[in-house]
């Protein structure tokens, strides 16, 4: 079943509460290439929710030690 498109689509500040953290730090993550966004402006930013759950996967471990 595929998903409302209001929630396709996040803004910072939702992606930022969702994991917790916030939008400076995500910001710094877009700007390295880490999180990959949709930008259709200068001033507005969207990340796909698939992209957000991407991002989550990679930097997600088990809790052993690398």
């Amino acid at each position: 079943m595929q998903e409302p498109d209001r929630h396709r689509f996040l803004t910072l500040a939702e992606v930022a509460e969702e994991i917790g953290c916030t939008r400076r730090f995500l910001e710094t993550r877009i700007e390295d290439g880490e999180l990959k966004v949709f930008r259709p402006s200068s001033r507005l930013i969207r990340v796909r929710r698939s992209e957000l759950e991407k991002w989550i996967e990679r930097f997600s471990y088990g809790g052993n030690e690398r």
